[in-house]
């Protein structure tokens, strides 16, 4: 039973009204209903993406393409106001409990195959079913020479905008091996859910960026989905307990199931604030997009591949288009802080 505090805990979430795909109301209510937070909505429906282009400051430590980045400092701003100094954040749980695809190795190597053929069904169409049980089966299973022969044979193709494509591979041997020394000793399946879990690129990149930003507002970051006894916790679990086809998070869910509201523990869904990349990158910004990047540092330097900006600068036909420019965008910023601070 909930015993209310004498003095509230403070929540601090953003709210959408001209784009209710982005907008949490709906879940967020319960939750301050059923704990008697105290809630403060904050509206963000203009904190398009690069609204802050020019302003916002960047992290120089690490490259971090965050397209939502003025979301959370929105938050940090409405808490220090609020005389709020420490935050309790989310942040690496989708990353700590999704992955459904890792779960077709751990089956194989223990012989479970009635539950794989169960959990293959699940999957959206054939060609999800043929990933999940050659590609990130069968192939994890495969002795390593075998596996090094089908990369050479298979190549990672980088994406279309990237200049030099051997470049990029070497960086991407490079984190794997990365990887490899941490998560070599685990079974075959849980071994990519490590490499992304622990790979220096991601989590600790990460943590320098959000430090950063924690930092510059005057507050203090708790992230308990960071902390490492729970990350080496949900490693020892088996795949698909932790989330499978048709069962996103699905441990975690499992868990809350009596502290959260039916609407949340339920959801299987995922908000997107994609609608807020289109309007900032397309509509609001294009014009100071165009102007920055059509002389780009990252062409310059050999990152980005002059002739596909060009075509793209001349209006993004996708949403792959428009994440990619994002991209760039990203790298460019990174690229001219860097030549401020170092010339």
């Amino acid at each position: 039973k909930f015993v209310p505090m004498q003095s509230r805990l403070r929540a601090f979430s953003y709210v959408f009204d001209r784009h209710p795909e982005c907008d949490e109301r709906a879940y967020i209510q319960p939750v301050v209903d059923q704990y008697q937070l105290d809630a403060t909505l904050i509206p963000c429906d203009d904190a398009w993406s690069f609204a802050d282009l020019g302003v916002a400051p960047v992290a120089l430590d690490v490259l971090w393409t965050n397209g939502f980045a003025q979301l959370p400092r929105r938050i940090l701003q409405a808490a220090r106001a609020s005389g709020v100094r420490l935050l309790l954040d989310g942040q690496f749980g989708d990353t700590l409990f999704s992955g459904h695809s890792y779960y077709a190795a751990d089956l194989l190597q223990r012989g479970e195959w009635r539950l794989l053929w169960r959990l293959l069904l699940r999957e959206k169409d054939l060609a999800d079913r043929w990933r999940s049980l050659i590609h990130h089966g069968v192939r994890l299973l495969a002795p390593s020479g075998a596996r090094r022969w089908l990369r050479a044979r298979r190549g990672r193709r980088p994406p279309p905008f990237i200049a030099d494509a051997e470049r990029m591979r070497r960086i991407y041997r490079e984190a794997a091996n990365q990887g490899d020394d941490l998560c070599g000793g685990l079974p075959a399946g849980r071994r990519p859910r490590c490499r992304s879990l622990l790979c220096p690129s991601f989590p600790q990149g990460y943590a320098a960026v959000r430090g950063f930003l924690y930092a510059r507002h005057g507050m203090v970051q708790a992230s308990p989905y960071f902390d490492q006894r729970l990350v080496e916790f949900v490693l020892a679990i088996p795949q698909e307990q932790i989330a499978s086809p048709g069962e996103p998070r699905r441990l975690q869910r499992a868990a809350m199931r009596r502290l959260l509201p039916d609407k949340l523990w339920r959801r299987t869904n995922k908000t997107s604030f994609t609608p807020l990349l289109r309007e900032g990158v397309v509509e609001r910004e294009w014009e100071r997009i165009r102007a920055l990047l059509t002389d780009a540092r990252s062409v310059r330097d050999g990152w980005i591949d002059g002739a596909w900006l060009a075509k793209a600068l001349r209006g993004p036909s996708s949403m792959e288009e428009i994440y990619a420019l994002s991209f760039c965008m990203h790298l460019e910023l990174w690229l001219e802080a860097l030549e401020k601070r170092w010339g």
